[in-house]
C-alpha cells in the first residue's frame, strides 16, 4: 500500500503535537513550587513537608516554599489549592481530615475535597492522649474516672482534625463527656496546653513531644496498636482498658484537579526517593514521625477509607455539624 506524503506530513505534525505536554512537563518546574499548609507554623501538618523541602529543591533545581494558610479547621488552606492552576507549582500538603472528614463536619465546603488529585502520603504520627500536669490524671482509668466525676475540656486542632474525632472516637468507646474547644491548628493549640488553659488533647505525638520530655506536659498513653519507638514506656490506649482504640495522624500532598499525571508521577518518585532515605528518617524521627511514601492511588484508597470510616464515628457521636 502507497502512503502519500501529505499524510506521512499530517501524522508527524499530530504525533508532535501529542508529544508537546509531555516534553512540557519533562522539564518541569520552571519556577518556585508552593505547597501550602492549611494549618499554622508547628506540629505535624508544618514539619511534615518542611523536611521534604529541602531535598526536593535539590532535586528540582527550584526553590519550595510554604505557604500556611490556617482556619477552618484546614478549609481556608484547602480552599485557596484547589483554585490554584493544575500545573503542578502549587500543591496541598494536609493531615487527611481535611480531604477525608470535613465534608462530614461542615455544613458547606467551598471546595471540592474529592476533586483533589493524591500524590503521596507524607508521614504518619500516632495520636497521644495528652494532659497539663495539673490535671491529676496519671492514665487512662483516672482520666475516665475524673471525666465521669467533672466537666473537663479538651483543646483540638480545630473540628474535623485528627484530635477531634479521636477524641470524640474516646467518648463513645469510654461513655465519658468531654467540652470541645477548636483551635487554629497544633501551635497555638499546644501554647495554651503548656500554660494550663487547656488539660487535656488527644494531639499527634510531634506537636508535643518536646514539652512532654521537658516535664511540661504529661502523655498519659499512644493511640497506636503498638507502642511507639520513639516512647516505649508510654502504654496504648488499647492497653490501657479501651479494645480496638487507634487514631493515627497521616499528612498526605495532593494536587488541584486538571494537574498532569507526568508532573504527579515526579512529584511521587521524588518524594519516595527522599522519604526512604536514612538523613530523612532521622529527621522524622525527632519528631516522633514515620516516614510512609506509596503511590497515588494507595494515597487514594486511603483517603476513601479514612471517609468511611470517620463517617460513622462522626454519625455514632452525634457530632453537630459546623456551618
Amino acid at each position: 500500500m502507497r502512503i502519500s506524503s501529505e499524510l506521512v506530513a499530517a501524522v508527524a505534525v499530530v504525533a508532535a503535537i501529542s508529544a508537546a505536554p509531555a516534553m512540557a512537563q519533562s522539564d518541569w518546574p520552571k519556577a518556585t513550587v508552593k505547597i501550602i499548609v492549611p494549618y499554622p507554623p508547628g506540629g505535624g501538618a508544618d514539619t511534615s513537608p518542611r523536611i521534604l523541602l529541602d531535598g526536593l529543591s535539590k532535586k528540582w533545581g527550584q526553590a519550595v516554599v510554604i505557604e500556611n494558610r490556617s482556619g477552618a479547621g484546614g478549609n481556608v488552606g484547602a480552599d485557596v489549592a484547589s483554585r490554584a492552576a493544575g500545573d503542578g507549582y502549587t500543591l496541598l500538603a494536609t493531615p487527611s481530615p481535611v480531604l477525608a472528614v470535613n465534608q462530614f463536619i461542615y455544613k458547606k465546603l467551598s471546595f471540592d475535597p474529592t476533586a483533589f488529585k493524591p500524590v503521596v502520603m507524607m508521614t504518619e504520627i500516632p495520636t497521644v492522649v495528652s494532659t497539663h500536669p495539673t490535671l491529676g490524671a496519671n492514665n487512662i482509668k483516672e482520666l475516665i474516672a475524673k471525666a465521669k466525676a467533672e466537666e473537663i475540656a479538651y483543646g483540638s486542632q480545630g473540628n474535623g482534625s485528627t484530635s477531634h474525632i479521636a477524641a470524640a472516637m474516646f467518648e463513645v468507646a469510654t461513655g465519658v463527656k468531654f467540652r470541645h474547644v477548636p483551635y487554629r491548628g497544633s501551635g497555638p493549640l499546644v501554647n495554651d496546653h503548656v500554660g494550663g488553659h487547656i488539660k487535656l488533647t488527644f494531639d499527634n505525638l510531634a506537636s508535643g513531644l518536646a514539652q512532654h520530655k521537658a516535664g511540661k506536659l504529661k502523655f498519659i498513653a499512644i493511640a497506636s496498636e503498638k507502642r511507639s519507638p520513639f516512647l516505649p514506656e508510654l502504654p496504648t490506649v488499647i492497653e490501657s482498658g479501651v479494645p480496638g482504640f487507634v487514631a493515627i495522624a497521616r499528612f498526605v500532598l495532593a494536587a488541584p484537579a486538571g494537574t498532569p499525571d507526568a508532573i504527579i508521577a515526579k512529584i511521587n518518585r521524588d518524594a519516595n526517593e527522599l522519604l526512604a532515605t536514612e538523613d530523612v528518617k532521622k529527621r522524622y524521627a525527632g519528631i516522633g514521625a514515620i516516614p510512609v511514601g506509596d503511590t497515588p492511588k494507595a494515597m487514594g484508597d486511603f483517603i476513601a477509607s479514612e471517609r468511611k470510616r470517620w463517617s460513622a464515628v462522626i454519625k455514632a457521636a452525634n457530632i453537630p455539624q459546623v456551618e
